[in-house]
Order: structure tokens, then C-alpha cells, then sequence
């Protein structure tokens, strides 16, 4: 679905000034977001780019916002029915669902690029996972310094557990592809603390993600 004009002047306008706000250059959003940067320097223009929907979703996965977010923004006031038009558009399954498993949870740190939360269904107590702020599955589609973000995040919230929970000791895991247990399209790394007796045969640790291997 293309996007009105009169819109899409104002979406170019709203990219730019979102993109200053956080200091990113035009190469480094195109980067985060997968479009080719002259597409988005035509989008950043006065002129009319005959921006897609599925564009301006992808940008709002670098930035980290929904459709719905990226829209509340004055400048789009009086275009109620336009705005409703595209952000009922319909997205893909895969990452509406991501989005919602992690929507509405309180967020325990943070930082510009990740985010650390309790998971939903904790393995033990104070079961934290990081997230990346912008919407991708694997651990090798991040960048460079979205990794730095993460394992700082990480360092973050074990220093916060030993604070609230005083743990034995850690498991860190990430679930990286259907096949190893990924079940939503978002990439998590887990911090699971481990208190004494909370299991009668701990030896092998994650070598449990395949039952037969973790005695050894």
C-alpha cells in the first residue's frame, strides 16, 4: 500500500526529525533499516517518495516504535482517517506477535539501543531476558554496537539480580532459529539464575536443550 502525498511529505519530515533526535545519519538508519539510503533521502525531501507502509514499518523497527507510535506526532493532526487507514494495514503476523509479547511488561533497564525485562514464564526466580530495541530474530543480524548494547544490558541486569535475588549462580542462553527453540521472532537473551537445590542433578547446565547430552 502506497502512501497519500500530502503524507508522505509529512512522514519524511518525521523520520528526520526522529533520526536527528537519536544523532543517526541518513547511512546509519538506512543501515538499521534495510532501505536502500537514497530511498530514504528522497523520503527526507519536500518532495512526494510515494513511501510504502511496509517502508515505514521497517523504519519503525530501527527506531524501535510501532506504526501507531510513529504517527502520534502533531504534525499529523487532522488526518485521522489517513493515519487509521495505514496503521490497521495489515503486518505481518510474525512480528505483530513479537511486539505484543513483550508490550506492556515494565521495563527494569534500559538504554538507547536494548532493554531488559522479566520473562513471562520465568524459569526461576528474577528470570530476566534482554531485548534489542529494534525487531529482528537473530543474535547475527545485530550490529556491532547493538551486541556492545546487549552484553552491556546483560552485565546490567546480573548486577541488579545479585542485588534483589543473591542467585548461586547463572545460566545465559539465547534461542536462536525454530529448530532451537525459538518460538517468537525476536531476539532475547536469557539470565536465569540458579539457586542451590533448585535442581537435584545440575550438572551439564545448557547442554540440557538436548535431554540426552547433559549427562556427560
Amino acid at each position: 500500500m502506497k502512501i497519500d502525498s500530502t503524507i508522505s511529505k509529512k512522514v519524511g519530515q518525521r523520520i528526520k526529525d526522529l533520526r536527528k533526535k537519536r544523532g543517526l545519519t541518513q547511512e546509519k538508519l538506512a543501515e538499521l533499516s534495510g532501505i536502500d539510503s537514497k530511498h530514504l533521502q528522497l523520503m527526507e525531501s519536500s518532495r512526494p517518495s510515494n513511501s510504502r507502509v511496509d517502508t515505514i514499518q521497517y523504519i519503525c523497527n530501527a527506531f524501535g516504535l510501532t506504526i501507531a507510535e510513529f504517527f502520534a506526532d502533531e504534525s499529523f493532526d487532522g488526518m485521522a482517517k489517513e493515519i487509521e487507514d495505514i496503521t490497521t494495514e495489515k503486518k505481518s503476523p510474525g512480528l505483530l506477535k513479537a511486539k505484543s509479547h513483550t508490550s506492556g511488561r515494565e521495563k527494569l533497564l534500559e538504554d538507547n539501543l536494548s532493554y531488559a525485562i522479566y520473562d513471562e514464564h520465568p524459569v526461576n526466580r528474577g528470570h530476566i531476558i534482554v531485548i534489542p530495541k529494534r525487531s529482528f530474530a537473530s543474535y547475527f543480524s545485530a550490529l556491532p554496537e547493538e551486541k556492545q548494547s546487549l552484553w552491556e544490558m546483560l552485565e546490567k541486569a546480573k548486577q541488579f539480580l545479585d542485588r534483589e535475588f543473591k542467585p548461586d549462580g547463572y545460566n545465559i542462553g539465547i534461542n536462536d532459529g525454530e529448530v532451537a527453540g525459538q518460538t517468537i521472532p525476536i531476539l532475547e537473551i536469557h539470565l536465569i539464575p540458579r539457586y542451590k537445590n533448585d535442581t537435584r542433578h545440575p550438572k551439564g547446565g545448557v547442554r540440557g536443550v538436548i535431554p540426552d547430552k547433559q549427562k556427560y
